[in-house]
């Protein structure tokens, strides 16, 4: 895949046009990230996805994804683009293998091109997803504005001495982000891809209140896992009509080497029921 890039030199900016193999569910994408946006940092809007300078669109005249950088630096953030909206996956095999599925084909034919929201940054992402835990989505968006507002942008260096009580975090969950941050600097936890995703789950699920889901979900989303699969959570459970998680995992079992995906797809059940 491609991308190219036009300056505006009136407007002090650049735009990079981001190529992707169709289809792309752009609507479900959006509704997905925009109530976990961290305020703070991210914008959705009704067709765009907005954050530090960058507004990002789809083209409806064409397969590709727009990209406006305030800062005329289009080139620097055109991977953090195509990793996040997941522009180097092709739907279709995809889709064409979980249709195999009765409890998945009716969801996967309204809902043609469905992606896996990755991130922008995978350590802000992991903040994010620890954050989720035992919370609702917006509560746990609003503690996390909340850091935001008082730590800056989440990094590893920062949070692992920080005071994480004063944003109303439980003691044992602020513990919790400390260590992983502690971990991050350590190198234990790495999101450059040295360590496959496989043995980087079962090191977080080491630390000290990093559980399978949560190690999952960061795995789903942080470090492009296209076979990780959250089967404790409560929203998946719900879709699948799973009586436990042990139940859905077998289930899940036939829907590899995309639950990832398998996974969006029973969360957007949630929203079309």
């Amino acid at each position: 895949m491609r991308h190219t890039f036009v300056m505006d030199a009136m407007a002090a900016c650049a735009e990079v046009a981001l190529d992707y193999r169709p289809p792309y569910d752009w609507a479900a994408f959006l509704r997905f990230v925009r109530p976990r946006a961290i305020p703070g940092l991210e914008r959705v809007g009704a067709d765009n996805y907005h954050r530090s300078g960058v507004t990002v669109r789809k083209d409806p005249d064409a397969d590709r994804l727009v990209a406006t950088n305030a800062a005329a630096n289009a080139g620097a953030i055109a991977s953090q683009v195509r990793f996040f909206f997941d522009l180097d996956t092709d739907p279709r095999p995809i889709a064409a293998h979980l249709a195999k599925s009765r409890l998945l084909k009716r969801i996967v034919g309204r809902h043609p091109g469905l992606r896996v929201p990755r991130c922008w940054d995978p350590f802000e992402l992991a903040v994010r997803a620890m954050l989720g835990q035992q919370v609702t989505v917006k509560g746990a968006s609003t503690l996390a504005g909340r850091l935001v507002e008082r730590f800056g942008p989440p990094e590893a260096a920062i949070l692992v001495d920080a005071d994480l009580a004063v944003i109303g975090l439980p003691k044992a969950r602020a513990e919790t982000m400390r260590g992983f941050a502690r971990a991050v600097c350590d190198e234990r936890i790495r999101f450059d891809g040295a360590v496959p995703s496989q043995e980087m789950i079962g090191r977080m699920c080491e630390l000290p209140g990093i559980g399978p889901w949560t190690a999952n979900y960061i795995a789903m989303r942080a470090l492009g896992d296209p076979d990780a699969f959250p089967a404790s959570d409560l929203g998946l459970l719900k879709a699948a009509r799973a009586p436990s998680p042990r139940k859905l995992e077998e289930l899940a079992e036939r829907w590899r080497p995309w639950r990832s995906y398998a996974a969006m797809y029973l969360w957007e059940t949630l929203h079309d029921d």
